[in-house]
């Protein structure tokens, strides 16, 4: 569990220098080089170096470090590495499709978590935030060895992914939509170990095999699942409570439509970026009509903190983000977690939920409606 807490507490630091490696590194932040048995050329920031291992020369990472290929505009392909990780190594990533604007792909292995169904970790970057709490859907299991080589393929079509670790006989992690809004930009490569400044984790015999698209991007309208709410308002961030529930609507602005994702989800960090300056709070409006008045259920996921009003008043308040229920609870947003009941009375009704955060580990919510007769969203 230590490693676990550990792992957290240096997020804001990984978000960091995944965002740097999206950028690029200037000539003047860096050391440009080759790598003999790696492709390219390399720019290595005063915490990355060249290095030698088991008679190879290879990338040295550490404590919140990152490198990114200076000569590759990457777009769809194949990307093939091999990764060793000492003890201390918590992360260990790729990130590819680096775009200025802090969109970028990112995938990472946890060593610490070796087998355990969070192992690897798919968490695009939006607007320079991370997602990692909002797809949970995209974590597997794999073995991570300490100290000795894996082997990891990644190949990319289009809005398709398929990660290989290690040896196995087929993907290990599939994505079918790539959810980062960038489509092209640089390779690289970052780590963090949290406990020394030393190098913990070696990239070796990276090679990347550029090819055109041959998958389309179908999934972007797929429908979410029957009662969904969709059609969402959204207001910029505005201040939140420092602790404890949002007990009435705040007054926001910047109200902008923000529509769910495929499987329900509207991320906030997609709409208005992350959490900035302290703990905020983003206001989002929708409407439900009813045949007649009644109480209904309203499956919900949220990341980190909810409260839900309707036509004015409070009916829920929620909190989920990590560690908030019991120690090492994870705070990943999935629809059907709990439950609130909306009070509706006869024709349309305003449902707003006021979501919280306070952390760039991503923020948003879905919301479903149960079964009802004579009950339906509404768009206006």
């Amino acid at each position: 569990m230590v490693a676990r807490r550990v792992g957290v507490k240096l997020a804001l630091a990984t978000v960091t220098a995944l965002g740097a490696a999206a950028h690029g590194l200037s000539a003047q932040e860096a050391t440009v080089t080759t790598i003999r048995g790696s492709e390219g050329t390399w720019a290595l920031p005063a915490n990355a170096r060249v290095g030698e291992r088991d008679g190879r020369q290879v990338i040295l990472l550490g404590r919140g470090s990152q490198v990114v290929r200076t000569d590759l505009d990457f777009s769809s392909g194949t990307i093939d590495f091999d990764l060793a990780a000492d003890d201390a190594t918590l992360f260990a990533g790729l990130v590819f499709r680096g775009a200025g604007t802090g969109d970028f792909e990112n995938v990472y292995v946890r060593p610490y978590n070796s087998e355990e169904w969070n192992a690897v970790q798919y968490n695009p970057s939006l607007k320079g935030g991370s997602t990692w709490q909002l797809y949970p859907e995209f974590n597997a299991p794999a073995e991570i060895p300490r100290n000795r080589w894996i082997h990891i393929r990644v190949d990319v079509d289009g809005p398709r992914a398929r990660f290989w670790v290690g040896d196995a006989a087929g993907p290990t992690l599939v994505v079918e939509r790539l959810r980062a809004d960038s489509r092209h930009g640089p390779v690289g490569f970052w780590a963090t170990n949290g406990q020394s400044e030393e190098p913990t984790v070696a990239i070796s015999n990276v090679v990347v095999r550029p090819r055109t698209v041959t998958t389309a991007d179908a999934a972007w309208r797929a429908e979410p699942a029957s009662g969904t709410l969709t059609a969402w308002s959204v207001s910029d961030p505005v201040d939140a409570p420092a602790d404890g529930p949002v007990r009435w609507i705040p007054e926001a602005r910047g109200f902008r439509d923000a529509w769910a994702e495929e499987d329900g989800l509207v991320n906030l960090t997609r709409v208005v970026g992350p959490p900035d300056g302290g703990r905020k709070t983003v206001v989002a409006r929708t409407h439900v009509h009813a045949d007649e008045a009644r109480v209904v259920p309203v499956d919900l996921g949220y990341s980190d903190d909810v409260t839900v009003f309707v036509n004015g008043a409070p009916v829920y308040s929620g909190h989920g983000g990590w560690s908030a229920r019991y120690e090492g609870f994870f705070g990943a947003l999935r629809t059907g977690f709990e439950t609130a009941w909306l009070p509706l009375r006869a024709g349309d009704n305003e449902v707003v939920l006021a979501v919280s955060d306070a952390l760039p580990f991503g923020w948003g919510f879905k919301a479903r409606l149960g079964e009802a007769e004579g009950v339906w969203p509404t768009q206006r």
